[in-house]
């Protein structure tokens, strides 16, 4: 009879040790899950912030284009100007030249708001990557 009690004392203390193991086993397993839940958001996220990054860059680079021939047409006008005689042309490559200096400056302000909203993505695409890669 005692040699019973001794055996059932020691597979109820297995049964508790095993319910415990289990208990933890879940938890972990229950943070696994969370964590690749987690890394699946944020490897997301990345995907979008770095699609929008190139998205960003190729029409940084466009604006830069326009910009440039801008540039370059409006040194044209100017040259032109100094070889007119004709004041109606002269005028007309003046309203030419005041339109061109306008359209550069909107488009170097928009660069400009380009160029600011890209700090911000950037960084966060560098904290992303690097928990990214922790995990």
């Amino acid at each position: 009879m005692r040699e019973e009690i001794k055996r059932l004392m020691g597979l109820q203390i297995l049964d508790r040790k095993l319910k415990e193991l289990e208990q933890s086993l879940s938890t972990v397993a229950l943070r696994v899950n969370q964590l690749r839940d987690q890394t699946s958001k944020q490897e997301a996220e990345l995907e979008k912030l770095s699609t929008e990054e190139q998205e960003a860059a190729a029409a940084r680079k466009k604006l830069e284009r326009e910009m440039a021939e801008g540039e370059a047409r409006l040194r044209n006008k100017r040259m032109r100007q100094n070889l007119v005689r004709n004041e109606k042309e002269l005028q007309a490559l003046s309203h030419e030249v005041d339109s061109l200096k306008d359209n550069n400056q909107r488009i170097e302000g928009e660069l400009l708001v380009m160029m600011e909203s890209a700090g911000p993505r950037l960084t966060k695409i560098k904290e992303l990557s690097e928990s990214l890669a922790q995990a």
